[in-house]
């Protein structure tokens, strides 16, 4: 009751292992690397022209708006001088 128990130890798993590591597996890590760089260039690329084209359409809007502006101040300039003139 109590007492030491007898234990044994598989004496194959006290050996070293012997682990050999797979060169090509380097290899497809290096190119899986340079794949997401890649694809992360593509992606920076892709939101560069998005952004270049929401500008292009923002200089365009401002335009129209300045060219609506001073169309409105001449229309106000004749009023102006039709009202003045009565």
């Amino acid at each position: 009751m109590g007492g030491i128990t007898t234990i044994t130890v598989n004496q194959s798993l006290l050996s070293p292992l012997n682990l050999e590591v797979d060169s090509n597996i380097q290899a497809v890590h290096t190119q899986e690397e340079r794949q997401v760089e890649t694809l992360k260039f593509a992606s920076f690329i892709d939101k560069v022209q998005f952004l270049e084209q929401q500008n292009k359409m923002l200089e365009t809007k401002w335009s129209l708006l300045q060219q609506q502006k001073m169309a409105g101040s001449s229309v106000d300039n004749m009023f102006g001088n039709c009202i003045n003139n009565l």
